[in-house]
């Protein structure tokens, strides 16, 4: 008989907000481990927290206060900036 398990949930939260999930799935048959699975997700402070559910929602409520999610925008800004800058010096 084929099972699914969930092997471990890791959480980890970057200084700029961005939290990544790392959940380890396998499948047994009849109690051998057939195949491992990692599965990543990453989460940022920009994300819409309802979309989320459990434990990562409840982080994303903690840590994503007012301030963290602005500074995260403007450090995106500024990124994008530089890189339409880099291009435009490149194709001139």
């Amino acid at each position: 008989m084929l099972t699914k398990q969930i092997i471990g949930e890791y959480i980890t939260i970057n200084p700029n907000g961005i939290i990544q999930q790392l959940t380890v799935e396998a499948i047994f048959e009849d109690g051998i481990e057939l195949v491992r699975t990692n599965i990543i997700s990453v989460l940022a402070p920009t994300t819409d927290i309802s979309t989320l559910s459990g434990l990562p929602q409840q982080i994303a409520a903690l840590v994503w206060t007012p301030d963290v999610v602005q500074t995260f925008r403007d450090t995106e800004i500024k990124n994008v900036s530089q890189a339409i800058l880099s291009i435009t010096k490149i194709t001139s």
